[in-house]
């Protein structure tokens, strides 16, 4: 299990958009590669983003990948999009950005799903909570 939200998320992949190192947003072209594209978290948050990821993609110096407005969470099993999820009340998106068969970048909508709200928890109950769900084995020391 790997999660994590705004560069806790686009480290997964092989590149993005971050502000993690200066005030100023660039890319990000050295990430873990563990999942193949580029990931841009905050695509609705910050309004510099999505015009900088979509040139970044545009110019191929970011690969394609996928956006994610705040509060919505990418589901990956393996290395394999599965579906974008949400708890929000507003509406939120996330896209798959390629590019065409033109060169030019595109933006393809993927609403979440919305799940059940409840009171957060936390991070050790919902590792805990997801081994016992799915029956993995506990190799740890916490019960």
């Amino acid at each position: 299990v790997m999660f994590g939200k705004s560069a806790g998320s686009l480290c997964w992949f092989e590149g993005g958009t971050t502000d993690s190192f200066g005030r100023k947003l660039k890319e990000l072209k050295d990430g873990l590669g563990i999942i193949k594209g580029s990931n841009c978290p905050h695509y609705d948050g910050e309004p510099e983003r999505r015009p900088l990821y979509l040139d970044l993609v545009q110019r191929c110096i970011l690969p394609p990948g996928r956006a994610a407005d705040d509060g919505v969470a990418l589901h990956y099993i393996n290395e394999s999009f599965v579906e974008a999820l949400t708890s929000r009340r507003k509406p939120v998106m996330s896209y798959e950005v390629i590019l065409d068969e033109e060169g030019r970048v595109r933006e393809i909508p993927c609403e979440p799903q919305r799940v059940r709200e409840r009171e957060p928890l936390a991070e050790r109950d919902v590792v805990d909570e997801w081994i016992e769900a799915t029956g993995w084995p506990r190799t740890d020391k916490r019960r």
